[in-house]
């Protein structure tokens, strides 16, 4: 694949300070959603599908 880029040489401290900062501006927001991506497949699949379906149905009216 080549050489890593900027951001792939970063160390492990560099992530796990970027993660926690995602994760504080999610919980500040009513517009995001975090998914927890170590349960099974179909548990993810299935939190996606309801935090798709739930946005989903707050910004469309019937009709």
């Amino acid at each position: 694949r080549g050489e890593l880029d900027r951001i792939e040489q970063e160390n492990i401290e560099f992530f796990h300070r970027t993660r926690a900062r995602y994760l504080e501006l999610a919980a500040q927001s009513n517009n995001c959603v975090v998914i927890n991506t170590m349960q099974s497949l179909e548990h993810v699949h299935h939190d996606i599908k309801h935090a798709t379906e739930g946005f989903l149905k707050s910004i469309c009216t019937p009709g």
